[in-house]
């Protein structure tokens, strides 16, 4: 997993402060007669810190000429037709279906879902979204291994017709919503990150920085998340879930999971989205 650290480097900042000399004129020179008037005393501060006075001014004047050439820049560029806006990064959102807010995904089996049993052998279908505001993104999914024989499948979700059985429907955010899987399973056609080749992640080279735990070392092999991601484009946007939108801004999934319900593990899995450059 291609994890994003934020460090920040804090330096402390030291002022030098000469001490106080009861002999002095409270400016920092040392045995002369204090001047009588506030006046006196700000040019005899100045005289014996004239060095420091100067590189104040040259300081203030470069920066009044950067602001300037900054200033004139910012007037010019605003001119020219070639000068371009930059456009900032779309805020992705993993959400629920029609875009509600969801923290996480109950993969619990439930009957009341539509969830199905045949033996020991649980199925279920579980619909999300990317909101993306209308740019590409890239889709990272992540599942720690510790269920043998869990499967995971992922597919586009369309709106289906009146005369289609859907594979997931309900109401959230007072919508209605009515999904059908489509195509082939887009698992297939991500690319891993970690997988060793034998369904496991890759164990770190010893003393190496593992990048999901870091430092902690004494990681049983199943803990470890499998990682595998697939870029999706502008074009593959198909549903518009934002109202100041002018096209398809979300792209609509559904997840589709089976496994042995007589296994006594947990696994967890993780669904991230990445901005990209795709268009």
């Amino acid at each position: 997993m291609d994890e994003q650290l934020n460090a920040r480097e804090q330096g402390d900042i030291k002022h030098n402060e000469g001490a106080a000399n009861p002999g002095g004129n409270g400016f920092g020179s040392h045995g002369e007669a204090r001047p009588a008037g506030r006046i006196e005393r700000i040019k005899a501060w100045v005289s014996d810190h004239r060095r420091e006075s100067l590189a104040i001014v040259g300081l203030v004047a470069v920066l009044l000429v950067l602001l300037g050439l900054t200033l004139g820049w910012f007037v010019d560029a605003n001119r020219g037709s070639t000068v371009g806006k930059i456009k900032e990064p779309a805020e992705l959102k993993v959400l629920g279906p029609n875009a509600t807010a969801a923290e996480q995904i109950d993969l619990s089996y439930n009957p009341e879902y539509g969830d199905t049993k045949t033996g020991n052998t649980v199925t279920l279908k579980r619909p999300f979204c990317v909101q993306t505001g209308g740019d590409g993104f890239e889709l990272q999914l992540a599942n720690t291994t510790n269920i043998k024989g869990l499967t995971i499948e992922l597919y586009r979700a369309e709106n289906t017709s009146a005369l289609q059985t859907p594979d997931v429907s309900g109401t959230a955010g007072g919508k209605s919503y009515s999904w059908k899987a489509t195509g082939e399973n887009l698992l297939t056609s991500f690319m891993p990150i970690n997988d060793a080749g034998d369904g496991l992640a890759t164990e770190p080279v010893p003393g190496a920085s593992d990048p999901t735990f870091k430092e902690y070392q004494n990681v049983q092999r199943n803990a470890r998340p499998l990682y595998r991601f697939k870029v999706f484009n502008k074009g593959d946007l198909n549903a518009k879930t934002l109202d100041n939108s002018t096209g398809n801004d979300t792209l609509n999934f559904i997840i589709k999971l089976s496994w042995d319900e007589s296994a006594k593990e947990t696994d967890v899995i993780y669904l991230i989205a990445r901005n990209t450059s795709g268009k």
